[in-house]
């Protein structure tokens, strides 16, 4: 990761957000090699819900990445911002209305349907262009509790996503399919959300998505949508060639292809939240009659909106001005908003803290960007690092963008 020293980052405002493009490319570079090794026909979707910086979707387009949508919203932005048109674009999420339905078959996209609605659309749509030859997939909704308990981040009541194989709604779905005679299924789409990220739920993917092309005598079937769920560059956990080689070789134990079946993974934190970094600097030090207070011009809400990490899992580091003697009180770094819960973490017999030192958060790219409210202050600015090269992506918002569109 490229980083900026203290001197560096105290030239801009904080709290902004910086992307290494540097990094984020050698990851990519990392999935496409481990592809071209393991299973040539391979297609890497990156999450656009997991961050969708317009300036992040034109990068990732130029290194050969495709892009998972869960709205026609994402799908109009992605289109507009690197124009990924036809085969690179997957399509997910449980709700698909009609106009993006529409859109999703006109430009060939990958369409992974999800309901029972979505299937009335399709034959709409196929009744409307008799001519055409309709390729689409189904989302498979699996019930694995049995097979690694407690792992499923659904938790026990189950995910609500796809179609049911366990209980027959997934044969349904297909048989209605089947009747219309223009339309092929070519996609099976088996992601599951789960706490493990081991290559066992992988090789659990592929051994469902051979039993349901075989049950149901799946022909036309030309993908596998593994979905995401990996660790990425996480130390001493599968990387991106574990997971890829793991795939290929239960595949090709079970007779498949890559020249006849193409992989497609959706990664989403496992690409994009290392590249990266948040900065933030200390604006007000106070001592109140319980507690010593280290204020932030930065946020929480910024880098964990859902308010869930401790400090064992802040990637964190600390550069100040001066060699400051150790403070035997514990310091608590809070956020600017007026939200008593606006606290990142105490430091415990550290060096203390002064106004201007710097605060710098790294693995901040997932959920962030995207989740970040529109409170009390608006979205902070984004920079890029390429190759030393700092530049604006995204400049931090004025009264002007929360006020475009309104009316008063």
């Amino acid at each position: 990761m490229q980083y900026l020293s203290y001197q560096e980052a105290k030239a801009f405002s904080t709290p902004f957000f910086l992307l290494d493009e540097n990094h984020l490319a050698n990851q990519v570079d990392l999935i496409h090699k481990a592809f071209e090794k393991y299973w040539v026909n391979g297609l890497v979707a990156y999450s656009v819900k997991t961050n969708s910086l317009p300036y992040l979707a034109k990068v990732l387009y130029n290194e050969g990445v495709a892009a998972e949508v869960v709205s026609e919203d994402e799908f109009d932005f992605i289109n507009k911002v690197a124009q990924f048109g036809r085969g690179n674009i997957v399509c997910n999420g449980p709700i698909k209305h009609e106009s993006w339905i529409d859109k999703i078959l006109t430009q060939k996209c990958y369409l992974n349907i999800d309901s029972k609605r979505e299937l009335v659309l399709v034959e709409k749509y196929a009744r409307q262009h008799p001519d055409e030859i309709i390729k689409v997939g189904l989302r498979v909704n699996n019930d694995i509790e049995d097979i690694f308990p407690n792992a499923s981040t659904a938790g026990i009541k189950g995910s609500r996503f796809g179609f049911s194989y366990e209980t027959g709604e997934l044969g349904h779905a297909i048989e209605y399919l089947r009747s219309l005679n223009t339309v092929k299924i070519t996609g099976l789409h088996l992601h599951i959300s789960t706490n493990l990220r081991s290559l066992a739920v992988y090789q659990y993917i592929v051994s469902k998505f051979d039993e349901i092309v075989k049950r149901y005598s799946l022909s036309d079937i030309e993908y596998l949508d593994a979905g995401g769920g990996f660790y990425g560059e996480v130390p001493n956990k599968p990387q991106w060639a574990d997971y890829i080689s793991t795939i290929s070789k239960e595949l090709s134990d079970r007779g498949y292809m890559p020249e006849s079946l193409k992989l497609i993974i959706e990664p989403g934190v496992s690409l994009l939240a290392g590249c990266f970094s948040y900065y933030t600097r200390v604006e007000d030090v106070k001592d109140t009659a319980r507690s010593h207070f280290v204020v932030l011009d930065g946020s929480r809400n910024h880098i964990d909106p859902l308010m869930h990490k401790t400090i064992n899992s802040y990637f964190y580091s600390i550069e100040q001005q001066n060699k400051t003697p150790i403070f035997n009180r514990p310091q608590i770094l809070v956020g600017y908003t007026c939200l008593e819960y606006d606290s990142f973490f105490e430091l415990a017999q550290e060096r203390q803290l002064e106004v201007g030192d710097m605060v710098r958060f790294d693995k901040v790219g997932a959920y962030t960007l995207t989740f970040s409210p529109l409170f009390i202050s608006w979205f902070p600015t984004v920079y890029s690092i390429n190759n030393g090269k700092i530049s604006i992506v995204r400049d931090r918002w004025t009264a002007d963008e929360f006020l475009q569109k309104s009316k008063f």
